[in-house]
């Protein structure tokens, strides 16, 4: 049985909250069960989203209706992570998430999932009468307080986050108030009424135990496990793997949930499915969101966003920064694409088939950061925004791999009036490569940069004297940043001889700039991009001068995770853009 997946808004019209219903193919009478999906906090629903969309597709494949969603103030629904009175925000968000399931569908059970922090929450939505059955824990937060100290503790251990943003707890480049921290730090599950409950917890960090063994004490039919799936689950958006053995655990025991009492059958209603919504911002201005679908097969999805009180003159098309999906990291597409919204400009954030939440080509693996196929995905998302905006003026917008399809898309001639690179690793992808490579190019670039600016300093010698540094890795770098030097300038003779070469990043510079396309690199601080950019494009960097400009923005890491970095980022953008 095939599932169909459609994304929707609910909730308060003002202040929708978006989401995906993912359907069984076959809809007919009541469902036994349905869930909904509580997501993690921040970072972790970054790593997350890929495991549980498949999972809630999964679901929908055995004849489960799922529902995920965005709490308010998260994902792509309305709101900020600084605004008052998130907890309840959040609970009230699993109430309606619950209320709008059980009005599509009719389910007779309806289960709530919790990943790490969603479990928390669920927990609470279920304490306060929110009107579900069964909950499925997996890798739970048990207790706001140690929650706390865990983000606490990840923020110490990233060297690289940067500046403090004020009084805010700042993990992963997502924040939370002290009203939101102190909320969170008084409450638990410990205490919590009891449901028919499955716990799958980490093996390696192992949480919930206690919290199993009170529910059973209280009454409650618990099942308890560990998963050494789970670990993968939480890594990198890019790394983290699908725990599948967890998944399809969660699937059986969803089937297996008993039967209700018989109750009249009550046919299903079919309310229609928002897929836009209307927004009210901070300035008390209005703008339109709208989930897009740019294929007819759904392997090519976006949000765009626009203004309701000005026509449409430009738009900004946002792409993938590595394998994060449309709202960007640190949710920094999302902020984007509201403010500039109001400015007049439409703005489409979109997934790159095979990433977030846009479906893998028949026979392509999913989360290619590099895939073939990404040309193809600009170009239908190019004809879209010329066709549904009427507007010729578009921009291409990435950060990493997005800076690398948004400049390679330049070269191939797609319409665009200015590409804007954030970040670029590499100018050159082959099948096979690895930017996690310890002697990769833009590892090598960083590193010579780092050792010359360390050259002076008496301390860095004492280490190498004392055996501390490796000094035959020292050689390595050095020895392949020389050759990357001696490949630039045969590369600019080449040029001045009309030699063709097979990877030219001036050439390609020169060919955009032809066509009159606008470009900006801009590069966070220490970013090895930059010394890339100057050494493979070589002389052709003076002559593309007038096409071309390069930024540099201090105190910020390769994402941006403070917020003050991300304000910086976006001044740059706006004088390029708006």
């Amino acid at each position: 049985m095939n599932g169909v997946a459609t994304p929707i808004y609910f909730g308060p019209a003002a202040r929708p909250l978006a989401g995906w219903l993912h359907l069984p193919a076959a809809t007919t009478g009541p469902h036994p069960v349905a869930l909904v999906i509580c997501n993690p906090f921040g970072y972790e629903a970054l790593c997350t989203h890929r495991m549980l969309r498949r999972l809630a597709n999964q679901a929908a494949e055995a004849g489960i209706p799922t529902l995920r969603f965005d709490y308010d103030g998260t994902g792509d629904s309305a709101g900020d992570d600084l605004d008052p009175d998130r907890l309840s925000c959040w609970i009230a968000s699993i109430r309606e998430a619950v209320d709008t399931l059980r009005l599509r569908v009719r389910p007779m059970r309806v289960c709530l999932l919790g990943m790490r922090l969603g479990t928390l929450l669920a927990g609470l939505a279920l304490s306060e009468g929110v009107a579900a059955d069964a909950l499925i824990a997996v890798s739970p937060v048990v207790e706001g307080r140690k929650y706390v100290r865990e983000l606490r503790a990840f923020k110490a251990a990233v060297t690289d986050q940067g500046p403090a943003d004020g009084p805010e707890l700042q993990s992963g480049g997502f924040s939370l108030t002290p009203e939101t921290v102190a909320a969170l730090s008084g409450v638990t599950l410990l205490k919590s009424a009891p449901v028919r409950t499955l716990i799958i917890d980490r093996a390696d960090l192992p949480a919930a135990g206690k919290w199993a063994e009170q529910l059973r004490a209280a009454g409650a039919e618990i099942e308890y496990g560990k998963s050494d799936e789970l670990a993968n689950a939480l890594i990198n958006p890019h790394d983290s793997a699908v725990p599948q053995r967890v998944l399809d655990e969660t699937v059986a025991w969803l089937q297996a949930l008993p039967a209700p009492p018989p109750a009249p059958v009550v046919s299903q209603l079919s309310p229609e499915m928002q897929q836009r919504a209307v927004m009210v911002t901070q300035s008390g201005q209005t703008i339109e969101e709208c989930a897009v679908q740019m294929r007819p097969d759904g392997s090519l999805f976006g949000i765009l966003t626009r203004p309701t009180h000005r026509p449409v003159q430009k738009a900004i098309l946002l792409l993938n920064a590595g394998a994060t999906y449309h709202i960007g990291p640190n949710r920094m597409y999302v902020d984007f694409a509201r403010r500039w919204a109001l400015e007049g400009v439409a703005v489409l954030r979109f997934d790159l088939s095979g990433i977030g939440d846009s479906r893998a080509h028949e026979g392509a693996d999913d989360n290619v950061v590099y895939s073939q196929h990404a040309m193809d995905d600009i170009a239908q998302a190019n004809r879209y925004a010329t066709r549904e905006l009427g507007v010729q003026d578009i921009a291409l917008v990435g950060l990493c791999s997005g800076a690398y399809h948004a400049l390679k898309a330049g070269v191939a001639g797609q319409p665009a009036t200015r590409l804007v690179m954030i970040n670029p690793l590499t100018f050159f992808w082959r099948d096979g490569m690895s930017l996690g490579s310890d002697l990769s190019p833009h590892q090598v670039a960083g590193d010579a940069t780092t050792y010359r600016k360390h050259a002076l300093q008496l301390s860095r010698w004492l280490k190498v004297f004392s055996g501390k540094v490796d000094v035959k890795r020292v050689a390595q770098v050095f020895a392949l940043q020389l050759h990357a030097r001696l490949s630039s300038l045969g590369a600019d003779i080449a040029r001045l001889l009309r030699i063709p070469l097979r990877e030219d990043l001036g050439a390609e510079l020169r060919s955009v700039a032809q066509r009159n396309t606008s470009m900006t690199f801009v590069f966070a601080s220490g970013e090895p991009g930059m010394a890339l950019l100057r050494m493979q494009a070589g002389s052709s960097l003076r002559q593309v001068r007038r096409s071309l400009d390069i930024h540099e923005i201090a105190n910020a890491n390769h994402t941006f995770t403070s917020r003050q970095a991300r304000l910086e980022l976006e001044s740059v953008l706006r004088r390029k853009l708006l």
